[in-house]
C-alpha cells in the first residue's frame, strides 16, 4: 500500500518524464527514485530513503526552498529539465492531502530567473526543421517577448543557428541529425507537432488571426513550422508566458552579411580565442551601454551585420546626432523613426506606482506586495489581523495579571494554533473559563473562547489577504499586459537609443570616424587601426588599406613573425564589419564598400573530437572560403599550407590564391598573410595581386618590428629571432642559424646548377590559353558556340607546342 503523497508524486512524475520532478513538501523541494539519484550526483547533496508504503523505500534528495535558484542553475546548465511541482493549497486549508502540480516546466530555452541570465544576453528557444532543400528556422525570447521565424537554404541553417547561440533547439524526433551536431542541448519532439496544419492552426488560435499573411510568413511553410512547434512547446512547459507574445518578426538572412563560426571566433567578437572570456573581445570595446535591453541589442547587431545602406545610414544619422549631443552641439532633431515608440505610458506607470510597494518581497507568496490605501478591503483585513495580533501580545501580560501564575505563558504552533500553558504546579490556580487543549508531561495547554476567536480572525485574514493580493496582482497583470505592444515599443526605442548612445560614446572616446558607404568593390582605409589591440597598446601604429577588384583584389602580405601581420589583417575585417552595424570605425577616413561575407582562415587548431588534425581543420575552413565566397567577400587568410611539408604547403597555397584570383565565381577582396616569401612571384604574373610587407630594420645585430605595412614583398621572416625572444637555450639558437646557412648555401647552389642535378622550377609560366579557358563562361555559351570555342583552344594549344 503507497502513501498518499507517493501516489500523488506517481501521478505528476508520469505527465513528466522527461524531467526532474522537485515536489514541493513544505519549506523543502523533494526529488524522488532515480530523480533523486540523478539531483544527488549533478547537485551534490545527500542521498537519503523515505518509506513511502509497505515495503517500499523511496530514495530521496532535497534542499531548502529558499534556494530554488542555486539548485536550478545547477541542472539547466547541464542541459536538463526541471518540473516545478507546487504546493496549490496551503496546508490546513483542505482535509486530506495537500492539493500539489506542476506549475512550470524549466528547460535550457525557458529560463525567466534573473539570477540565471546574463541580462546583456538573450536566452533564446530555438526550432528547426529540415526538407531536402530548405530549412525553417524560429527562435523566442520569453524574457523579452521576441519571437521570429525565417526560412533559408538548408544549408545556411548550421550558421543561422550559431549565430544566435540559443540555449535550447527543438528538433523533430525524425530528423536523421547527431544531436552534437547542433549548437545547443537539444529537445526532440514528436513530429506531429511540426505538422504544417497543426503549426498553422497553434499559430492563428494564438494570435486570434484568419491568415498569417499579416505576419509575412503565410508562403513559408518550413517557417510556419517551427514557428507553430514553439507556441506548442510553451502550451505544454510555459503557459503564462503565451500572453506576452504578441507579434511574430518574419525575416530573411539575405537582409544580413553571414559570419560563419571561424570567423566570429577568429574575430574575437564577443569572447577571445585565448582565455574565451568577453574582455578583450570586441564588444567589450563598444559596449557601452547603460541597460540590458541596449546590450542585447549591440550584441544582435555585432552578429547580425547590414547589406541596406540605406538601413546603415540610418544608424550612423542616429550615432553622428548622439556624437554631437555629446560634444555639446545641438543636432538637427532628424530621428523621429526613432523617438516615436518612446510615447509616455503614464497610465500603467501610475498604476503601478499607486498599486505596488517602492520595494516588493522576492516572492508574492511572501505578502506585503500592494500598499496601503489602495484596497480598502485589504486595508480592512491587515487592521484587524493587526488588531488581533496586538491583543495577542498583550494576551500573556493580562492573564498572567489575572490569575498570578508568573510562568504562563501564550504560544502558537501549525498543529494546534494559539495556546495558553501552563505548568504543573500551577494547574490549581487556573481560571473556570480555560477550556483544557493538550495535556503535556510538564503541564497543560487551554484555549478559552475569546483566544479561540481571536485565532479564526488572524488565520482568516492572513488567508483572506493572500488571496486578494493574489487576485490584486493578477488583475494588474493583466491590465499592464493590455498595454502590452506599447510597453514593448517604449523597450525597443530605449534599447535603440542605448545601443546607438554606446557607439556614440565609443566614437568620441576612441576617435572614430564616420564611414562613407557605397556598393563599389573596394576597401580604403586611412590610417585603420585595430579596435581592441589599440585600447591595450601605447603607441598603436595605423596602417592605410586599398582593395579592390579592379586594381588590387588579392594583397600578398609578408613580413616577420611578431611583426603585426595577424593584427593588420583582423583589423580589416572588423573596420568592415563596424562600418556594416552602423557604427562609426577607427581610422582618420574610410570608404567600405560592403562586403556579403567575410571569411577567414586563422591559426593553427585541431578538432579531436571529429578526428580531424590541425592541417585536416585548416584545409576543412580553407575549402568552405573557396566554394561559398563570392565578388562581394572579404577574405582573411593568415597563412595556408604550414601544417604539411614545405613543398606541399607551398604548392597549395599558390592554387589558392590563383583560383581566388581566376574564378569568376569569387574574385573576392582577400589579404593572404603567408611566410612563403616565394608567393611574391604571382603578383609578376597575375593582374590584380599587389605585394606588401610589414617593414622592420637591423640595427646592432637586433631587429626593430615598425608594425607598418609598405608596398613590397619580405625576403625573410626573422623567426630565429623570436625564438630567441621566446628564450630558447643560446645553444639550440647557435645551432639552428648554422643549420639556416648551410640550407641557403645549398640553395644558393642548386640556384647555379651546381653540383646539383638541374631541378624543376616549382613556378611554371603559364600558357595564355590556359588564362583564356580558366576565364570562359561555359553556362552563357550555346552548345554549337562551345564546340567551336573548343576547336579554337585546341588550335592555340598545338600553336603554343609548337613554337
Amino acid at each position: 500500500m503507497l502513501t498518499p503523497i507517493r501516489r500523488q508524486y506517481l501521478r505528476i512524475k508520469q505527465s513528466y518524464p522527461e524531467a526532474i520532478v522537485f515536489f514541493r513538501l513544505g519549506d523543502f523541494y523533494e526529488t524522488f527514485d532515480e530523480d533523486a539519484r540523478l539531483a544527488s550526483r549533478e547537485m551534490e547533496i545527500t542521498l537519503t530513503s523515505r518509506e513511502m508504503g509497505k515495503g517500499q523505500r523511496v530514495p530521496m534528495a532535497g534542499f531548502p526552498a529558499h534556494a530554488l535558484d542555486n539548485y536550478l542553475s545547477r541542472l539547466i546548465d547541464k542541459g536538463y529539465k526541471v518540473a516545478i511541482c507546487e504546493q496549490l493549497s496551503p496546508p490546513g486549508a483542505t482535509r486530506g492531502l495537500v492539493q500539489r502540480d506542476v506549475v512550470r516546466v524549466v528547460t535550457p530555452g525557458t529560463v525567466v530567473e534573473p539570477s540565471l541570465l546574463d541580462n546583456k544576453t538573450n536566452n533564446y528557444l530555438a526550432g528547426v526543421v529540415f526538407n531536402q532543400e530548405e530549412a525553417g528556422i524560429a527562435y523566442v525570447d520569453i524574457t523579452t517577448s521576441e519571437f521570429a521565424t525565417t526560412q533559408l537554404a538548408a544549408h545556411l541553417a548550421l550558421a543561422e543557428l550559431e549565430r544566435l547561440q540559443p540555449a535550447e533547439i527543438l528538433i523533430p524526433n525524425s530528423t536523421d541529425l547527431p544531436d552534437s551536431s547542433l549548437p545547443a542541448p537539444i529537445t526532440r519532439l514528436d513530429d506531429s507537432w511540426f505538422e504544417l496544419d497543426t503549426a498553422r492552426r497553434s499559430l492563428l488560435e494564438h494570435f486570434g488571426a484568419i491568415t498569417l499573411d499579416g505576419f509575412g510568413c503565410d508562403h513559408l511553410p518550413q517557417a510556419i513550422m517551427t514557428a507553430g512547434a514553439i507556441i506548442h512547446y510553451l502550451e505544454h512547459t510555459q503557459k503564462g508566458a503565451l500572453s506576452q507574445l504578441t507579434r511574430l518578426a518574419t525575416y530573411s538572412t539575405t537582409s544580413y552579411m553571414l559570419l560563419d563560426t571561424q570567423t566570429r571566433r577568429n574575430l574575437e567578437l564577443f569572447q577571445t580565442s585565448h582565455l574565451g572570456t568577453s574582455r578583450g573581445s570586441l564588444l567589450s570595446v563598444i559596449d557601452l551601454t547603460k541597460t540590458a535591453m541596449g546590450g542585447r541589442m549591440l550584441r544582435r547587431w555585432l552578429a547580425q551585420p547590414l547589406l541596406d545602406i540605406v538601413e546603415l545610414s540610418k544608424r550612423q544619422d542616429a550615432v553622428e546626432w548622439l556624437k554631437a549631443l555629446l560634444e555639446q552641439e545641438m543636432g538637427d532633431g532628424s530621428l523621429d523613426w526613432l523617438m516615436e515608440g518612446l510615447k509616455p505610458c503614464d497610465e500603467v506607470i501610475g498604476l503601478i506606482s499607486q498599486a505596488i510597494v517602492d520595494e516588493p518581497p522576492a516572492g508574492l507568496a511572501e505578502g506585503g506586495v500592494v500598499k496601503q490605501g489602495f484596497s480598502p478591503e485589504l486595508d480592512q483585513l491587515r487592521g484587524a489581523s493587526k488588531d488581533a495580533k496586538h491583543y495577542l501580545a498583550n494576551l500573556e501580560r493580562q492573564e498572567r495579571e489575572r490569575t498570578g501564575i508568573k510562568s504562563l505563558r501564550v504560544g502558537y504552533n501549525k498543529v494546534f494554533g494559539y495556546y495558553i500553558e501552563v505548568s504543573k504546579p500551577n494547574l490549581p490556580r487556573v481560571p473556570p473559563d480555560y477550556i483544557r487543549k493538550q495535556t503535556l508531561i510538564g503541564g497543560e495547554r487551554f484555549f478559552t473562547p475569546e483566544l479561540k476567536e481571536y485565532e479564526s480572525l488572524i488565520l482568516n485574514a492572513q488567508e483572506r489577504i493572500a488571496e486578494l493580493e493574489a487576485s490584486i496582482f493578477r488583475q494588474l497583470c493583466r491590465q499592464v499586459g493590455a498595454d502590452g505592444p506599447r510597453i514593448l515599443a517604449v523597450a525597443a526605442a530605449v534599447a535603440h537609443i542605448d545601443a546607438f548612445s554606446s557607439l556614440a560614446e565609443a566614437a568620441v572616446r576612441y576617435g572614430y570616424v564616420r564611414p562613407q558607404l557605397s556598393d563599389e568593390d573596394e576597401i580604403i582605409i586611412s590610417a585603420g587601426r585595430h579596435p581592441v589591440v589599440e585600447r591595450s597598446e601605447e603607441g598603436f601604429i595605423p596602417n592605410d588599406t586599398c582593395l579592390g577588384n579592379r586594381d588590387a583584389q588579392l594583397i600578398i602580405l609578408t613580413g616577420p613573425n611578431m611583426s603585426g601581420k595577424s593584427t593588420y589583417l583582423r583589423q580589416v575585417a572588423l573596420i568592415v564589419l563596424l562600418a556594416q552595424i552602423g557604427s562609426f570605425v577607427p581610422a582618420d577616413s574610410a570608404k567600405i564598400g560592403l562586403v556579403d561575407r567575410i571569411f577567414t582562415r586563422v591559426g593553427a587548431q585541431e578538432d579531436l573530437a571529429a578526428g580531424q588534425s590541425t592541417f585536416m581543420v585548416e584545409m576543412t575552413e580553407t575549402a568552405n572560403i573557396l566554394h561559398n565566397a563570392t565578388p562581394r567577400s572579404l577574405i582573411i587568410l593568415d597563412e595556408i599550407g604550414r601544417g604539411t611539408s614545405t613543398y606541399d604547403g607551398l604548392s597549395i597555397a599558390r592554387a589558392v590564391a590563383e583560383y581566388i584570383h581566376n574564378h569568376p565565381r569569387i574574385g573576392a577582396k582577400t589579404i593572404f598573410a603567408t611566410h612563403y616569401h616565394e608567393l611574391v612571384e604571382l603578383a609578376g604574373s597575375l593582374p590584380r595581386v599587389k605585394n606588401f610587407n610589414v617593414a622592420v630594420i637591423e640595427e646592432g645585430g637586433k631587429v626593430i618590428f615598425l608594425h607598418k605595412i609598405i608596398p613590397g614583398g619580405a625576403d625573410r621572416s626573422y623567426g630565429i629571432y623570436v625564438a630567441q625572444l621566446a628564450g630558447l637555450p643560446r645553444s639550440v639558437v647557435q645551432r639552428a642559424q648554422e643549420v639556416l646557412a648551410d640550407l641557403e648555401g645549398d640553395k644558393s647552389r642548386r640556384q647555379r646548377g651546381r653540383p646539383h642535378p638541374p631541378q624543376l622550377p616549382l613556378f611554371v609560366e603559364r600558357p595564355p590559353v590556359v588564362d583564356e579557358l580558366l576565364q570562359l563562361e561555359v553556362d552563357s555559351l550555346t552548345p554549337l558556340e562551345a564546340i567551336n570555342k573548343l576547336y579554337e583552344l585546341k588550335k592555340k594549344a598545338g600553336e603554343g607546342e609548337n613554337t
